[in-house]
């Protein structure tokens, strides 16, 4: 399977308050954790079509964007970047025909951006091939080991909002 890799400026360093240590992982299980999560990701997430190409920022904003028109500032703030980085975001997604620019409902002096209908399509193209990727790997599990595999990605989900909070 071609995979294709995106390359995206790092997030902004969060603090993270020291969880309550429970039994310490050792640095061979978290390299093989890192590694398994990756190959993952690679192979549901990593989709051919139009916003394949796309850097993780560019492709954040658009996936932020599909619950409906936000402000440059919201949008700023929502993703962690600064306002004159977001304008530039901006300004490639619309280049791409991805989003386009609109004026406020409430305040026409208010410039939103919005997906447009080849924005959305390109989002849920990718959002049914990961399904469908998602659904094939199911397959190959016995109801058993669907359910092992469910219980534990709860657990590490707790465990990665309780880090985050």
């Amino acid at each position: 399977m071609k995979h294709t890799t995106a390359v995206a400026a790092r997030p902004p360093a969060r603090r993270v308050p020291a969880a309550k240590p429970r039994g310490a992982a050792s640095s061979p299980e978290v390299s093989e954790a890192d590694a398994l999560l990756m190959s993952v990701v690679r192979d549901l997430l990593y989709v051919e079509d139009r916003t394949s190409d796309l850097p993780l920022r560019q492709l954040h904003v658009c996936t932020t964007l599909y619950a409906g028109p936000l402000s440059m500032s919201q949008l700023s703030r929502k993703l962690g970047v600064s306002l004159s980085a977001m304008t530039q975001i901006a300004d490639r997604l619309e280049a791409a025909g991805l989003v386009a620019r609109q004026a406020s409902e409430p305040d026409r002096r208010v410039r939103c951006l919005v997906l447009t209908p080849r924005g959305r399509r390109a989002l849920q193209t990718r959002e049914k091939v990961r399904h469908e990727r998602l659904a094939a790997a199911f397959a190959t599990l016995d109801a058993t080991a669907r359910k092992q595999l469910l219980a534990g990605l709860r657990l590490f989900q707790q465990a990665c909002t309780a880090i985050a909070e």
